[in-house]
């Protein structure tokens, strides 16, 4: 039985393994919060599954806070396409919103752009190029978004505001570090998505290097399992 809202998780191929790339459409046209346990495989999700996937398909905006992430996304971009320069073409369509000092990008091109200082304003500022957006887009809350939002004095309620002036039918990714998962504030804000990736190391692998991840569907909790290996730079399925 799939979820009304059109999550097709079907409850006899609950229990199998799957691999990452074949769900990916599975989130299209959802909210969907990434919780993980080590900053590389995040960002190999991102980078070298999501933004592939839904760069070739829907206008995909990737959302950084700061001139330090924004080093960071370049840095990992740079050794990403060094492993698998094929998806520069995926990269470069990125249409970047940054919260910065500097009004440049070195991968995708800047669509937004919002000078850090006062946090007031800069929200003020990203909440009313969100209110642009269209219904057939991608929105990626790269690494620390989710951390700013709740930095602001009334955290809570300005994550709320953002979710509200979002397209219903648009796809979102925010992002979550398992071990800052148990505030209420938290758990109140895991609830506004309607798809919860969890993807922590596996330790029955003794190698460092596997990784478990389920995908539940929050509207029926209905729950795929997975594995996925680092090898060589890069993040694959294990089925």
């Amino acid at each position: 039985m799939d979820c009304e809202d059109g999550c097709q998780f079907k409850p006899e191929t609950v229990l199998s393994y799957v691999k990452f790339e074949d769900i990916l459409p599975n989130f299209e046209g959802h909210r969907v919060r990434i919780v993980y346990d080590s900053t590389l495989v995040k960002d190999l999700i991102v980078l070298q599954h999501i933004v592939p996937h839904f760069s070739e398909r829907y206008p995909t905006y990737l959302v950084l806070y700061s001139e330090a992430l924004y080093y960071k996304f370049v840095k990992r971009v740079t050794l990403l396409l060094k492993a698998k320069p094929e998806l520069e073409k995926a990269v470069n369509e990125l249409r970047i919103v940054k919260i910065g000092r500097k009004e440049d990008t070195r991968y995708g091109k800047l669509a937004w752009f919002v000078e850090q200082g006062d946090m007031e304003e800069e929200f003020e500022s990203l909440l009313m190029f969100l209110t642009k957006l269209k219904e057939d887009v991608t929105l990626i809350l790269y690494g620390s978004v989710e951390y700013y939002l709740t930095g602001i004095g009334g955290g809570f309620k300005k994550v709320v505001d953002m979710f509200s002036v979002l397209p219903e039918n648009m796809t979102l990714f925010g992002f979550r570090h398992r071990h800052n998962m148990k505030s209420p504030e938290t758990a109140l804000i895991g609830e506004l998505y309607d798809i919860t990736v969890k993807v922590w190391k596996d330790d029955q692998a003794f190698d460092n290097t596997t990784f478990c991840f389920t995908v539940e569907c929050q509207c029926s909790g209905n729950v795929k399992h997975g594995k996925m290996k680092l090898i060589d730079g890069l993040l694959y399925s294990v089925v």
